[in-house]
């Protein structure tokens, strides 16, 4: 079972200055977040949540999106009970660049 040590882990690596993590729920869906707070043992405070959106075009080629997990209020805060969260890990660079430069001002295209 996930617990919120698991959050606080990944998100305390040293690499990961940004506290990004990615996580998938138990209903399959990807998201990735910024963390905030473990709240108690089952529960996560994160920001900034996005959808990683995979879609594939007509010669089979892999398109990825970030979308908004509250349109409404993008950079919201949200709590998320681990229950429902399958794993949680460290985004690959690429998709972590990705999600900085939809979530910030901050232009990456150089890095």
């Amino acid at each position: 079972m996930i617990t919120s040590a698991h959050f606080t882990q990944q998100a305390d690596k040293t690499a990961n200055v940004n506290n990004v993590v990615s996580f998938k729920m138990t209903n399959g869906i990807e998201f990735i977040a910024k963390f905030e707070s473990a709240v108690d043992e089952h529960t996560v405070q994160l920001s900034k949540s996005r959808l990683l959106n995979i879609s594939y075009d007509n010669r089979g080629s892999i398109n990825a999106s970030l979308i908004p997990f509250s349109n409404s209020n993008p950079d919201a805060s949200i709590t998320l009970s681990t229950s429902d969260i399958l794993a949680v890990y460290t985004p690959s660079n690429e998709v972590e660049q990705d999600y900085i430069q939809s979530t910030t001002p901050i232009d990456l295209l150089g890095a």
